[in-house]
């Protein structure tokens, strides 16, 4: 069949050897480039792209619609470059000729093949007529029917036989052989089609549109427009247009308006057009706007014949449109290689970052960015804008490995979340460490992200190609230094949430601690007043009983009675002024007389260790007196020697002392001991109530909780500094009187 110089690129016999099958079908389709392209339409269209820049625009891109929507296989490869990307399809020739830059269609055009070998028994011109004669036969169809598409009706019947010109490109001689037997024998084009090919024209076109992505429209009216309305599916989208289309197409080629290849006289078009609800009177009144409107078409692409073109003319035109051509490839490349760098550079960076990337990580990258492949030149700066703390972290990046932090203060009349121009006056301080010797003059390249100023970078203004690279990348750095920042942000909110948690948990255990006192002091209250009347009757009666007794060993026992009968309202006592201490009566108290005094009651006291503890005196030079109640807190400070001291035991040693706290501004008195120290459960159980390591009956287990509260009572705090081998410290800091 001849067809073997198309197919014998695969090394095999073409599929024209055989009928083909929809898989051959579908492979032999990919292989087709361009449709056959009228040689007028070329030549006008290359005239008409030679002014363009960018994409097309009107007055000149009406001009190029026009043109596109007078060609089927122009308007067929417009829509396949439009819809390159997957994610849009396009419908409308104006907008698919606008998507696109003026470079794309002149390639469309430059790709085409104006004429097809061995073509010479079909008429492309006189084809091209009945397709545009389809077109708008379609359109004026529509414009008359209730629900109709003018502008998609005339498409898709411009592009209602796309699937002869791809037949007739792939496989030219044996598409002639079935034009040939259809022209003879009178007989339908695609009956003679699916003898010889094994395919007609309609499944070619539906799967040309298919995989050119020309839209479900073209597809649907390219594969159903020869099927009566009452053949085609109801589930069909687009059925209604394919009949209108096909009405079209069979008026158009009863009255020969151009070729079609198709030789079977076409059935009444009058009752089809009244079951698609057509009342505009007889269809054979349209033919004359029908004929206007090729006619107008035609004379569009007829200014551009080669007839009426000089062939001088239009060469010079074609090369100044290709030296224009070359000139946006040129420009274009640039771009590209602009992008390119500006790829690797941004890959570079986020190589650079960690999966947690901190701040500080986020501004070396940037300063790695802006120094681009010459580490050893002049130095740059990368900066992020701590609005909230009201500076600017900068980072100065100079040759080989050396970095230079700085910490800038952010001008109040430049508020951190507006964006500067040119050079604000935040970043004055910026401006004067760029100056340094080695660094000369430097360009400012703001990073602003949602409107907000958040960095920026410095670069040496002899730097061109890293400004120019780092401008490109402003938009994407920006966001990316957003994020760090944002995430620095939220790990600063965990770290504060985390203090905010212990320190809520410690309020708890204050709150906990306070409520139980409350709870000791409320029962010791109410024991005091059930206990004490009997307590002081029994402690009368014993002291009577005991002057009445008449023996040395009766006396003994009532004075014993009555001692521990004091005992327990010693005992009710204590736990009340633990629990609820009285109101203290602050003033200026020198912290060494409150020492002396304290070390003096501890050796008057009945304290096992009094007579034979050596307490030692130490105050620090320039100490405050302290702002509190002298009695309170010298009952604190005896009940922490005596506590102390019985942890030594035998040998104690004692050491009181008192410091200047400046920081806090306060007084720091400190009771250490040369006793083995605490352990773990004692320590953390030390002021607790009624705790204590002692043996059973030596103490009450209320001293360092009473003299917890007494510290506290006068605002300030108690705690164990150091407990081990070498003794325990406890630390009471006081708040001092200021110099005002």
């Amino acid at each position: 069949m001849g067809d073997t110089p198309v197919d014998a690129r695969w090394g095999q016999p073409g599929p024209a050897a055989g009928k083909l099958n929809p898989h051959a079908l579908d492979v032999l389709l990919r292989r087709l480039d361009a449709l056959p392209a009228r040689p007028a339409a070329l030549a006008k269209l290359l005239s008409e792209l030679g002014g363009l820049e960018g994409p097309a625009r009107s007055p000149l891109s009406d001009r190029v619609v026009e043109l596109f929507a007078c060609d089927p296989a122009a308007a067929a490869d417009l829509l396949r470059q439009a819809n390159r990307d997957a994610r849009q399809c396009i419908e409308n020739l104006r907008q698919a000729a606008e998507s696109l830059p003026a470079d794309d269609l002149f390639a469309i055009l430059a790709a085409a093949s104006p004429t097809v070998p061995a073509a010479e028994g079909f008429d492309l011109a006189a084809f091209r007529r009945h397709s545009l004669a389809v077109a708008v036969a379609a359109r004026i169809l529509s414009e008359r029917m209730p629900g109709g598409d003018p502008e998609r009706a005339y498409l898709c019947g411009l592009l209602h036989d796309v699937g002869k010109l791809a037949m007739l490109a792939l496989l030219p001689k044996s598409f002639l052989r079935a034009v040939e037997a259809a022209r003879d024998g009178k007989s339908s084009l695609a009956t003679r089609e699916r003898e010889i090919l094994g395919v007609d024209h309609a499944l070619v076109g539906k799967r040309l549109a298919e995989l050119w992505r020309l839209g479900p429209a073209v597809t649907q009216v390219a594969w159903m427009h020869h099927q009566p309305l009452e053949a085609i599916p109801s589930s069909l989208e687009h059925g209604r247009l394919a009949a209108v289309v096909g009405l079209a197409d069979a008026l158009v080629r009863q009255h020969r308006l151009g070729i079609s290849g198709n030789e079977v006289q076409p059935a009444a078009c009058d009752e089809s057009a009244r079951k698609l609800g057509w009342d505009g009177g007889p269809l054979d009144e349209l033919i004359g706007a029908i004929t206007e409107g090729v006619q107008g078409a035609l004379d569009r692409l007829g200014e551009a014949t080669p007839e009426n073109l000089d062939a001088a003319d239009w060469l010079r035109e074609a090369h100044g449109a290709l030296l224009q051509t070359n000139k946006r490839l040129r420009e274009r490349t640039e771009r590209l290689a602009r992008q390119a760098e500006c790829y690797k550079r941004f890959r570079a960076f986020a190589a650079g970052l960690s999966a947690d990337p901190s701040l500080s990580q986020a501004l070396m990258s940037l300063a790695e960015i802006a120094r681009g492949d010459e580490p050893a030149g002049e130095p740059v700066w990368s900066y992020s804008v701590q609005a909230e703390a009201g500076q600017i972290v900068a980072l100065r990046r100079g040759p080989g490995e050396s970095c230079l932090w700085r910490t800038l203060p952010l001008p109040e009349d430049q508020p951190g979340h507006e964006p500067p121009q040119d050079l604000p006056s935040a970043l004055a301080e910026l401006d004067e460490l760029s100056r340094s010797p080695e660094a000369g003059e430097a360009a400012h390249v703001p990073l602003i992200c949602a409107g907000e100023w958040i960095g920026g970078l410095l670069i040496p203004a002899s730097r061109a190609a890293d400004l120019r690279a780092v401008e490109d990348l402003a938009d994407a750095m920006a966001m990316a230094m957003a994020v760090v920042r944002g995430r620095a942000r939220a790990v600063a909110l965990g770290e504060q949430l985390a203090q905010a948690a212990q320190a809520l948990s410690a309020a708890h255990e204050a709150d906990a601690e306070t409520r139980t006192l409350a709870a000791a002091g409320e029962m010791a209250a109410g024991a005091a007043h059930e206990m004490n009347t009997p307590l002081a009757v029994i402690s009368g009666r014993a002291q009577l009983m005991g002057r009445k007794a008449q023996t040395e060993d009766e006396r003994a026992t009532w004075r014993l009675i009555a001692e521990q009968a004091q005992r327990v309202s010693d005992t009710i006592t204590a736990l009340m002024e633990s629990a609820a201490p009285p109101p203290p009566k602050p003033g200026p108290v020198a912290p060494a007389e409150l020492l002396k005094e304290a070390a003096e009651m501890f050796s008057r006291s009945d304290h096992p260790q009094a007579a034979h503890a050596r307490v030692d005196i130490s105050v620090g030079d320039g100490v405050p007196p302290v702002w509190a109640d002298r009695e309170q807190i010298r009952s604190a400070v005896v009940e922490l020697i005596a506590n102390a001291a019985t942890a030594a035991g035998a040998g104690a040693a004692v050491r009181l002392s008192a410091a200047r706290d400046a920081a806090q501004g306060a007084v720091l008195l400190t009771v250490s001991d040369n006793g083995p120290g605490m352990d773990e459960e004692t320590r953390r159980r030390a002021f607790t109530p009624f705790f204590s390591r002692q043996a059973a009956g030596r103490r009450k287990g209320l001293g360092l909780t009473r003299a917890k509260r007494q510290v506290e009572n006068n605002g300030g705090q108690i705690w164990i500094r150091r407990s081990g081998p070498e003794g325990t410290s406890m630390c009471v800091q006081l708040p001092a009187v200021s110099a005002e």
